[in-house]
């Protein structure tokens, strides 16, 4: 972080991280549904899931627009 901008840039993405209504079950961290806290706590179950991501991450994970990975 580098200045102010970046502080609440990066807050603003962490508040979708962290937040209490993670704990109520699948929370999507994005509207496509491809990122999302898993239900079944089961390590193969979680392995599978991180094996199904896709293997660059997407700008909608961390709330920007698809558009940003242009002037990326």
């Amino acid at each position: 972080m580098t200045d102010n901008k970046d502080v609440r840039t990066i807050l603003a993405i962490l508040k979708a991280y962290f937040c209490p209504n993670i704990m109520l079950g699948k929370y999507n961290f994005s509207a496509s549904g491809n990122y999302y806290s898993p239900d079944d706590l089961e390590l193969d179950s979680i392995r599978t899931y991180i094996e199904s991501l896709p293997p660059e991450d997407e700008p909608e994970v961390f709330g920007l627009h698809f558009n940003s990975n242009i002037t990326f």
